[in-house]
């Protein structure tokens, strides 16, 4: 893919929409029970990936890997419009921030910012690519991707090899221009079982971030320092590939090939 130049974000308010939101999460999950699923997401045959909640529309964003998709749909899993990533090389995990959206990719190892479709679009308006980790990825790249609103930051974690949380400070640019990106911890060995990292969302009213792991098949509440205060243990299956939390403190989780999870308190 051709690098195109990272265009400057509009200003963020702190109300702005993230990966995830809502006051009522249990931060130690123990409360949490399936409410719902699995549901199958019709028109998806697989590879259906990260998620997030839209608190303006209250509808939920996906996306998927193979091919690379953008999809908006209910909180049921039916699909309403569905958007091709054509910038996409393994759209993992999706992020909303304020009028754009953060799309993190594990085939150009970072983060992809679109504007925010409107009701009337048809297609996304790509603005700018951030670079995230070092060197090829091979599959282990940028898996979750999630907004801090008051930090004014992105939280991207990559899926393994080793499973790094990295900040983005949107606020604060590099020498060329782009939002500064600085390593923050290493999940290895913080919950048994735990070897990967497949999606995140992050909460601003608890300031605490929710990690799903495939692997680990469970939901874990961190700190933004690194510290787990919870975990839910998911079903088999799914394949956990991504989490998002809704406004009344509804975990959804989606995993492959295209199943969607609601768990409630």
């Amino acid at each position: 893919m051709v690098q195109i130049s990272w265009f400057p974000l509009a200003v963020l308010a702190a109300l702005s929409v993230g990966g995830c939101a809502g006051p009522a999460l249990d931060a130690t999950l123990a409360t949490y029970r399936l409410a719902a699923g699995p549901i199958e997401v019709e028109g998806i045959d697989d590879n259906l990936s990260g998620l997030c909640f839209d608190t303006e529309s209250g509808r939920l964003l996906a996306v998927v890997n193979g091919p690379c998709l953008l999809l908006e749909m209910t909180t049921e899993g039916e699909v309403l419009r569905t958007f091709e990533i054509a910038d996409g090389g393994d759209t993992e995990g999706v992020a909303l921030v304020d009028g754009e959206l953060a799309i993190s990719d594990e085939g150009v190892n970072g983060v992809l910012m679109y504007a925010r479709p409107g009701p009337a679009d048809e297609e996304l308006r790509f603005l700018g690519e951030i670079p995230v980790g070092e060197g090829p990825t091979f599959n282990r790249g940028p898996e979750g991707v999630a907004y801090d609103p008051a930090g004014d930051r992105l939280f991207v974690v990559k899926e393994k090899d080793p499973m790094q949380l990295y900040e983005v400070a949107l606020s604060a640019k590099d020498a060329e221009g782009r939002p500064v990106v600085r390593k923050l911890w290493a999940l290895e060995g913080r919950s048994p079982g735990v070897t990967d990292a497949a999606g995140l969302c992050y909460d601003p009213e608890s300031k605490l971030l929710l990690v799903v792991s495939d692997e680990g098949m469970c939901v874990l509440a961190c700190t933004p320092a690194g510290e787990v205060v919870g975990r839910l243990d998911l079903p088999k299956p799914p394949q956990a590939e991504g989490v998002a939390l809704g406004p009344d403190g509804t975990i959804y989780v989606v995993g492959e090939p295209n199943l969607l999870y609601l768990f409630r308190p």
